[in-house]
């Protein structure tokens, strides 16, 4: 049952109230949010007024803004909400809730719980919160859409260094894993198949010269054990008592096409074959590697990301992509949606030279009555108005903006499952971005705090 919005308030939330004072970020961030929107995209989640009530909206959604807001933990963020007033103020939180629990020994909201919740919510409501707030600032007349700098860049995925030999090893383990009939890996039986692929990669491993002939005799001899694996698994798929255990059918489902892909993938490697969209994660098959031309990390595994932003450094809009499509082809998906937002506002962006697209760029200032400013992708002779080239300089600022959101709002990486657990960890760090904006938009000049009033 949805119990919505902590309303009722008690001594303890007049308490905390008066001992965190008005400055505090937290304060002011609970005053920008707009409770209600949020609120009601929660609601959507709960359908039936049957069952155990639900947590409030302002403990589950004030607990997903300041684990991304501080990229923390689930169980840390959890642990400070039972020793921080100012947590207990945002989240609403008060004295006597909080005593209650302590007395019982427990947690308030237990960690596990707030993953379900997050799976419930999904990717599309997780968006619409994020969207929420960016809306808001558009209204209060916060974010300037006058000029839109735009650049992508790479949301990593939390994996290992994809080689064939391990990918293959993979697929054995977690074919052994329904041959035998368990839940999860740790329960497998150290096989005899498990240990002749282990000494086959040890080979390869543990060699101080690692050439392509051994790592295509070793990728030979695990082919062939992978191939025997699945064909076992398959048979073992078919059973009648299997049928009646969904987790292992499941297992199997993703083992029959990612697991494959991976053999299939690695045969072609070994014949000489070039391989497009190639698997690098097992668990994460949705990663694709990104080449990044940069000395110190030439190759990245995650996700293309898009980030757009304003002339005033807010972020209005993003979009991730799966694989590595080239930046030219979201040069009017842009466009067109900064121009949809801020309408006749909208007069001017910048984007690098990856986006360079002479015909489009003609075609796109005459259509949505704007300045474009790109330098030529390969001619570097090539120069722009000075027009162009004085909006082009300021493009430079995005870098900055993209560097703060990996190295503080967690942009970095994505540490949630799944292609919808990278937008979901997207939405929230680019939500985190624009808190820490505006909060320091209204540090600077405490009088736009009256915009929320």
């Amino acid at each position: 049952m949805f119990t919505g919005l902590t309303e009722q308030l008690d001594f303890g939330n007049h308490l905390i109230a008066e001992m965190i004072p008005n400055g505090h970020d937290l304060v002011k961030l609970k005053t920008m949010l707009d409770w209600d929107k949020m609120n009601e995209i929660y609601k959507e989640c709960y359908e039936s007024n049957r069952g155990n009530s639900t947590k409030n909206s302002n403990l589950v959604l004030g607990l997903f803004v300041l684990k991304h807001l501080y990229v923390k933990p689930y169980r840390e963020i959890i642990n400070e909400l039972h020793v921080n007033t100012s947590y207990m103020y945002f989240c609403s939180v008060s004295y006597n809730e909080i005593m209650a629990i302590n007395k019982l020994g427990k947690k308030i909201i237990d960690h596990s719980s707030l993953v379900k919740i997050k799976k419930r919510l999904g990717a599309e409501r997780f968006k619409r919160i994020e969207e929420v707030f960016t809306c808001k600032l558009i209204a209060k007349g916060f974010i300037n859409g006058k000029q839109l700098f735009s650049d992508t860049t790479s949301l990593e995925k939390d994996i290992i260094f994809p080689t064939d030999v391990n990918l293959l090893k993979r697929v054995i383990e977690e074919a052994e894993v329904i041959i035998q009939k368990v839940r999860r890996k740790k329960d497998m039986v150290k096989s005899e198949v498990i240990k002749k692929a282990n000494t086959a990669a040890k080979v390869f491993y543990s060699s101080s010269k690692k050439s392509k002939e051994l790592a295509k005799s070793v990728c030979s001899e695990l082919i062939k054990i992978a191939e025997n694996s699945l064909k076992k698994a398959e048979i073992i798929s078919q059973q009648k008592s299997v049928q009646a255990k969904k987790y292992i059918l499941e297992r199997y489902e993703k083992l029959s096409t990612v697991g494959a892909g991976i053999v299939e993938q690695t045969k072609k490697y070994l014949e000489g074959e070039k391989i497009k969209e190639r698997i690098v994660s097992y668990h994460e098959d949705h990663a694709r590697s990104l080449p990044k031309g940069k000395v110190g990390r030439p190759i990245e595994f995650g996700d293309k990301l898009r980030v757009d932003m304003s002339g005033n450094g807010y972020i209005t809009h993003w979009e991730l992509y799966q694989g590595n499509p080239s930046d030219v082809t979201m040069l009017e998906a842009a466009i067109k949606k900064h121009k949809s937002v801020f309408k006749e506002k909208f007069h001017s962006a910048g984007f690098d030279r990856g986006f360079y697209d002479e015909g489009k760029i003609e075609e796109y200032e005459n259509e949505y009555n704007i300045v474009l400013a790109i330098p030529h992708k390969k001619d570097r002779t090539k120069k722009m108005s000075k027009r162009k080239e004085k909006i082009y300089n300021k493009r430079a600022a995005i870098e900055a903006k993209i560097s703060e959101g990996k190295r503080m709002c967690g942009l970095n990486k994505s540490l949630y499952k799944g292609f919808e657990g990278d937008q979901i960890w997207a939405s929230m760090s680019i939500l985190g971005l624009n808190i820490r904006k505006v909060l320091r938009d209204v540090s600077e000049n405490p009088k736009l705090m009256k915009k929320f009033a």
